[in-house]
């Protein structure tokens, strides 16, 4: 999470908007994971900002689960041929 924009108040304030919207539930079908648990709550973007995916549309955003966040991120990589941060 490079992007100095994840810092701003702004992103802060869209991030819980998202969590809002989708009620606190990972977007990925079937996923029961306890969001308020052990799983810290992730807002991804659906198209990554990299690839054309706008960064402030809220439309581009949905809550993920960190376990399928990291799928997504892993899966991304090995798309593109790149190795995966650990803390992805």
């Amino acid at each position: 999470m490079s992007d100095p924009r994840y810092r701003l108040a702004r992103w802060r304030r869209l991030r819980e908007q998202v969590i809002r919207r989708d009620g606190v539930r990972c977007s990925t079908p079937g996923c029961t994971t306890d969001m308020r648990g052990k799983y810290k709550i992730h807002v991804d973007h659906i198209v990554e900002v990299r690839d054309g995916g706008p960064f402030w549309d809220p439309t581009n955003l949905h809550v993920l689960c960190k376990p399928h966040h990291r799928s997504k991120t892993i899966l991304t990589a090995a798309i593109r041929s790149e190795p995966v941060s650990p803390n992805a």
